[in-house]
């Protein structure tokens, strides 16, 4: 994989939209670049576009939405990289909401192939998981293998060189990413615990099962067959005595319901005696109902002649004062005409003065302007002067001054001219003063670690001697408690510790099964027993159930007749709706019928409904209709709830009993075949107890004999708890015994080791202080010319000294050239100044000239027109008169059309006082006519006058009200007389069944008692089923319980095989051993690297598991020495080699030809970052392209071409390449 080209905006302090493209010089010519600027720049915000162009993530664990810029609403990261499978550009781009800076953060990434054909890169996907995949398929690197790969942890490694044992592992472990080999460890370990958990659970549960034996349940079947009988028995006596005591109980009920029967017809009497006034209204209104509709008619004729006649009075008062308005309104119209004339006249008159006066103010202002700008010239051109003649005066001033400063200057320099060498000795004194003070770092560090490895030796030979110590005490421990496990062993054969544990589990198995027959025995009796009892209570509930279906058929069968009579009521009314409805859609086209003309629908010719008007009564046809249908509605739901109930009883009883029709009875057979069920079941332990046990079932012989089998079990669980306990004791004492063997010999290694150490270390102390001494005797030759010498107590003060002459003298040296610069500077510019000042006084006499003619012209053209227009201003006396005769048009425009609506208003209103004239005349007759028709009518049916006829009628609702009030009584007077026959059938059926009760209170008594015998028998039955149904239960389950105990024993074997090997709670086993094998193979691929890299060194892996590194020099007959002996160049050389490694391991099959760094070189010496650079540029050679991050001046110096992030101030930078 390679970079091509990377582009980035509004990213941190990265702002602008900037590219860096790698396929153009420089950096396409240099295989090797540096990216340098000052500490918070933005130099890895360039990595950290890297990794959101192509992942979307950014590599130091940043949230992304905080990498845009402060400020901005929209940022961008996009690289184009090369693989085997062609060119790509994978784009990462994140906004706000709306393009304000408060708006909501959203981003989109997208991918692309290029296209050599069409020579465009053309779209493969937008979404986040395709693109994901997309890239990790074109380049070969995911996430994390690209961080690892392209962007080197050199700095990781140089850090796990120099680490300690301890923290080793967690820095291979992060940077690797092979964490999952500590989380499998620790789950191997977690899943082993939780199986082995699960047996003992299992084990426990089997244990708890308590099973009853063969006898004890040949006793509890024995016993369940005799209460059977007896149980059967007083069922019987029971239900005799249960249907009296119903019997008694329903005589009282119909006496009491014929008792309110008969209250509830004497109340009906009364209502009907209330209602007797409206009942003979409703009489009169039926005789006189064909009138309602003549009555209604001329009611409405009599109403509208009264409307008519004040509309008529209304209209002869209004006509008068819209006359009068018609007169006003022409007088005013004539006026505004003259005036709007005058205005006109006056206008034509003024407007010829209006445009030259106009014109004349146009050129004075034009004058005025060119007036206004020649004096402002002549005043800047003034102002102009004056400036130059004091700039003039202040340079001559400073030219005197400067000529002063530059001699002294000269004497000085001269006077110190032995400081001139300081820049370059400079340079050198603290190149060995740094080298001095690493030897003398050196050396106290290997001083330290002599003096820390002698502590060691000495707290490693004491835990050596703890250990030999610890050793004897453990083994004589040891084998006191064999020897005591050996005597509390009881004797029988087996081949080890466990296998007679074992032995003793067996046994105490054997003993609980026997204990846990017996005890299922009688637990199957007592759900027998309970099974008896529910029989009787489903038997009780079905004659309670057949009395309350017997009630609901006959109240059924009243509300059935009801209904019908409610329906055919219905349908009347709903005749009666139809027929209005007809008569009123009739009602339109029955008006448009002419005389002579045959009607459409009947084709006659002569229409007397045409002139006698049928007025419907719809409205209140539906409110009948819709009180009917609401009273049909109540008694159909309360109708169909007692059907509902009807069934629902139905099925209850069929629930319970059964029936005829179907193969499965109802719960009283199930409820026998469960019975019959347990009875099989007591009989199964006839055969699997001891006939003298099952015999037992029914006697005190089987709690004792439950106490026995107690007892044996207790003391073997006893005997297996100690022997359990010293098989554990021994079994940890062999592992002390073996840790502590163990630990000796490793220590002794330890020990050994450490001795070696030290003398190296000794050794390496007295080079360090040759080198010192040596180092001194350098820089003393130097410092000797400038009368100082080195010593380690004043170095610091002597070092500041030399450092402030150098800057002193390279200071005065600049200020020298500065000043004489400035003095020539300031003398050429005092003569361009002088030679400017003599152009302008003669410009400004000119223009001077220039003003005063100005001002005569303008002087000129106002006098003029002053004498023509004054003061006053053309445009607005000219506006003020278009404005009036606008005003004035406007107003003669709202006359006329004022006096265009009071005509018409005057003409609708004559008109319409005629037409309601006419109208009040034909209403007079008609209303005539009527009144002598219905006074007729009235004769015939034996009423004097309309009035009273108006008093008799009635509104339809009130008339049906009434109606419906009488039928309603009428009704309930019929049912509430139905009942009472019902009831006198009803008692006169019970009266020879009650004649056989001789005492309702023996009754109740006899009954209690038998009910009380039979639930306690039917409790003992339930007892007895319930303990044979648990015996079988328990039996089954014991079985289930010994296959999954089997099962789970050889899950447990298989984790704990599995523990054993990787398995540890802090996942550290396994995670050393992959982590060696990790490390072997990278330590093979760094030295593939490092042979090109610089042949002198080797890493060696030791073969022992843990992840110590040494390093091999071949220069020094193949010595090998730890890592933490190495200096900062060799360092640097092992850590770039193990993470180029790394970058390969983690590479896979891809090849990486982009390398990035950005750590390691800050600490470098120059001799170290010599070697350094040189070895990159060995690396470079291999077809890879690196870029180093760094702010050190050093590296910046020695890299000729560089990506430059420089700082632009307000936080934000912007990037330079250059070379």
């Amino acid at each position: 994989m390679k970079i091509l080209n990377l582009t980035l905006q509004n990213l941190n302090s990265l702002r602008i939209k900037q590219k860096i493209d790698f396929t153009a010089a420089p950096l396409a010519d240099s295989g090797l670049f540096a990216i340098t600027g000052d500490t918070g720049s933005g130099k890895t915000t360039i990595l950290d576009a890297l990794t959101l162009a192509l992942y979307g993530r950014i590599h130091r664990n940043k949230d992304v939405t905080e990498v845009m810029t402060y400020g901005e609403t929209e940022s961008l990261a996009e690289v184009e990289f090369e693989s085997q499978n062609g060119i790509y550009r994978a784009s990462w781009k994140m906004w706000r909401a709306h393009k304000k800076e408060d708006g909501k953060l959203q981003s989109k990434r997208f991918l692309a192939k290029f296209d050599p054909k069409e020579n465009v890169f053309k779209f493969i996907t937008d979404k986040v998981r395709e693109v994901d995949e997309g890239v990790e398929e074109a380049s070969g690197l995911d996430y994390d293998r690209f961080c690892r790969s392209v962007l080197l942890s050199q700095g990781d490694f140089a850090a796990f060189l120099k680490a300690g044992e301890k923290e080793r592992s967690d820095l291979l472990e992060r940077i690797t990413g092979r964490e999952i080999y500590t989380r499998l460890s620790k789950a191997a370990f977690e899943r082993n615990k939780l199986e082995n958990e699960q047996l003992e659970k299992l084990h426990l549960q089997l244990e708890g099962l308590k099973i009853i034996t063969p006898d004890q349940l040949r006793q509890l079947k024995a016993e369940l067959k005799e209460k059977k009988e007896i149980s059967a028995g007083l069922k019987k006596d029971l239900d005799v005595l249960r249907k009296q005591q119903q019997q008694q109980q329903q005589f009282l009920d119909l006496e009491g319901k014929k008792e309110e029967r008969t209250h509830a017809l004497e109340v009906l009497k009364s209502k009907r005696a209330a209602h007797a006034t409206d009942f003979e209204r409703l009489a009169q209104f039926f005789k006189i109902r064909t009138l309602q509709a003549p009555l209604s008619r001329l009611d409405q004729q009599i109403e509208q002649q009264r409307e008519n006649l004040t509309a008529i009075q209304q209209l002869k008062e209004e006509l008068p004062a819209l006359r009068e308005e018609k007169k006003r309104i022409g007088e005013s119209l004539l006026d505004k005409q003259n005036e709007l004339k005058e205005l006109k006249q006056e206008y034509a008159t003024r407007k010829p003065l209006f445009d030259q006066v106009v014109k004349l103010d146009l050129v004075i202002l034009s004058k005025l302007e060119t007036f206004e700008q020649q004096g402002k010239e002549l005043a800047e051109k003034q102002a102009e002067v004056n400036e130059l003649n004091i700039r003039i005066e202040k340079e001559e001033a400073e030219q005197q001054r400067l000529a002063e400063e530059i001699n002294q200057l000269e004497k000085w320099l001269e006077a110190n001219a032995v400081n001139e060498a300081l820049a370059t000795d400079l340079v050198k004194i603290e190149l060995h003063r740094e080298e001095l003070r690493k030897i003398f770092l050196e050396k106290k560090k290997v001083e330290l670690s002599n003096d820390t490895h002698r502590k060691s030796l000495e707290k490693i030979t004491g835990e050596l001697e703890t250990l030999a110590r610890q050793k004897e005490k453990e083994t004589t421990a040891f084998e006191q408690m064999k020897a005591a496990f050996e005597a509390a062993t009881p004797q029988k054969i087996a081949k080890n510790r466990e296998e007679l544990i074992e032995q003793h589990r067996k046994e105490i198995d054997s003993l609980q099964n026997l204990e846990n027959d017996l005890r299922q025995l009688y637990q199957i009796n007592e759900q027998y027993e309970q099974l008896l009892k529910e029989l009787s209570n489903w038997e009780e509930q079905i004659e309670n159930l057949q009395h309350e279906e017997f009630d609901v058929s006959k109240q059924l069968m009243t509300s059935s007749e009801v209904l019908e009579e409610m329906d055919k009521k219905f349908e009347f009314k709903q005749q009666i709706y139809e027929q209005q409805q007809l008569i009123a859609n009739y009602d339109k086209d029955r008006s448009g019928l002419k005389e002579g003309d045959p009607c459409p629908l009947c084709f006659s010719t002569k229409h007397p409904f045409r002139q006698k008007k049928i007025v419907p009564f719809v409205d209140e046809a539906k409110a009948e209709l819709d009180t009917v249908r609401q009273q049909r509605e109540l008694i159909y739901d309360h109708h169909k709830k007692l059907i509902n109930r009807h069934n629902d009883l139905a099925a209850k009883i069929e629930q319970l009993k059964g029936t005829e029709l179907k193969e499965t009875g109802g719960h009283l057979a199930r409820q026998l075949q469960k019975i019959e069920g347990f009875e099989d079941k007591m009989a199964v332990f006839a055969t699997t107890l001891d006939a003298d046990l099952f015999s037992m079932s029914r006697s005190g012989l089987l709690s004792r004999k439950l106490g026995e089998l107690k007892s044996a079990v207790e003391k073997e669980k006893k005997t297996l708890a100690t022997l359990q306990q010293m098989a554990k004791g021994l079994n940890e004492h062999e592992k002390v015994v073996s840790a502590i063997e163990a630990a000796f010999v490793k220590v002794e290694a330890t020990l050994l080791a450490g001795r070696q150490t030290l003398s190296h270390g000794e050794e390496q102390f007295n080079l360090l202080d040759d080198r010192y001494a040596q180092a001194t005797s350098d820089i003393n030759k130097l410092l000797r010319k400038y009368g100082e010498i080195f010593e380690t107590e004043s170095a610091a003060a002597m070092f500041g000294s030399l450092q402030k002459r150098k800057e002193e003298y390279e200071g005065k040296q600049l200020l020298f050239k500065q000043t004489s610069e400035r003095s020539g500077v300031l003398a050429g510019s005092l003569k361009e100044i002088k030679a400017r000042l003599k152009a302008t006084e003669k410009n400004l006499e000119a223009l001077g000239d220039k003003v005063e003619r100005s001002a005569g012209l303008l002087k000129e053209a106002q006098i003029e027109r002053e004498e023509l227009f004054g003061e006053m201003d053309p445009v607005l006396e000219r506006s003020a008169l278009e404005t009036n005769i606008e005003k004035s048009e406007a107003g003669v425009l709202a006359l006329q059309e004022e006096s265009r609506k009071n005509a018409i208003e005057l003409d609708t209103r004559e008109n319409l006082l005629t037409e309601k004239e006419k109208s009040q005349n034909i209403l007079t007759d008609q209303i005539q006519k009527a009144t002598t028709a219905l006074e007729q009518q009235l004769a015939e049916k034996g009423l004097e006058t309309i009035d009273l006829l108006r008093e008799q009628m009635m509104e339809e609702k009130e008339a049906e009200a009434i109606e419906n009030k009488k039928k309603i009584l009428d009704e309930e007077q019929a049912a509430i007389q139905q009942t009472l026959l019902d009831l006198a059938k009803e008692l006169e059926t019970l009266t020879p069944a009650l004649a056989m009760i001789s005492n309702v209170e023996t009754l109740m008594q006899d009954t209690a008692v038998k009910e009380s015998a039979f639930s306690s028998m039917e409790r003992e039955l339930g007892a007895i089923h319930e303990k044979i149904r648990e015996h079988d239960a328990r039996k089954a389950e014991s079985k289930d319980l010994l296959k999954a105990i089997e099962q789970q024993q050889k899950i447990c074997s298989r984790w704990a095989g599995l523990n054993e090997l990787i398995g540890q709670a802090d996942g550290k086993k396994f995670r050393i051993f992959a982590q060696g094998l990790t490390l072997r193979k990278l330590v093979s691929l760094a030295n593939a690297h490092l042979r090109s890299l610089n042949d002198r060194y080797y890493i060696y892996k030791p073969d022992d598991q843990n992840l110590n590194l040494e390093i091999i020099d071949t220069f020094q007959a193949d010595n090998r020495r730890s890592m933490h002996t190495l200096s900062g160049g060799e360092s640097f050389l092992v850590s770039l080699a193990l993470a180029l490694g790394l970058s390969d391991l983690a590479g896979n099959k891809a090849q990486i030809r982009s390398l990035f760094i950005d750590e390691g070189f800050g600490s470098l010496d120059e001799n170290s970052l010599d070697l350094a650079l040189s070895t990159l540029e060995n690396l470079r050679s291999s077809g890879k392209t690196i870029g180093l991050i760094s702010h050190v001046n050093t590296l910046k110096e020695r890299i000729g071409t560089q990506i430059q992030v420089k700082k632009a101030g307000n936080g934000l930078s912007r990037i330079q390449i250059v070379r």
